[in-house]
């Protein structure tokens, strides 16, 4: 059920992310359960997930560093309950995806990636290192 959940929330995310177009997104994202509204640290029930959204859509280089961590730095100040990073990236700079995965990997929320079409190289590599792809 929770796999189903994720992918609901994916695809509204990533809906908006097409219809409005940017460098970053925050919303909020509430699916009803038998439980509630789902989230891992909404107990009250009144409350629904802050998800950041920002896209990679470019070669992996020091600009997409940049990026990144300024995206998670604004994620961390809303206090964003999950991130997810709408990747489609053929590769790049070995050094800019390791600087990338281990702010991904440090991040104190969970990070989740989309893969739309690729994430070869680089792109894997900072896959790898999110919560869930």
């Amino acid at each position: 059920m929770s796999r189903y959940i994720l992918s609901l929330i994916t695809l509204l995310l990533i809906s908006f992310a097409v219809l409005f177009p940017g460098n970053a997104y925050a919303t909020a994202v509430g699916i009803e359960t038998e439980e509630g509204i789902s989230g891992d640290s909404f107990s009250d029930g009144n409350s629904t997930p802050l998800v950041y959204l920002f896209p990679i859509r470019e070669s992996i280089m020091p600009s997409v560093v940049r990026l990144t961590n300024k995206c998670l730095r604004e994620a961390e100040t809303m206090g964003a309950d999950y991130v997810l990073i709408h990747l489609n990236t053929y590769g790049g700079l070995l050094e800019a995806a390791d600087s990338i995965r281990t702010r991904v990997l440090n991040a104190p929320m969970p990070v989740y990636v989309f893969i739309d079409n690729q994430a070869a190289s680089a792109g894997a590599l900072i896959s790898i290192a999110a919560d869930s792809i």
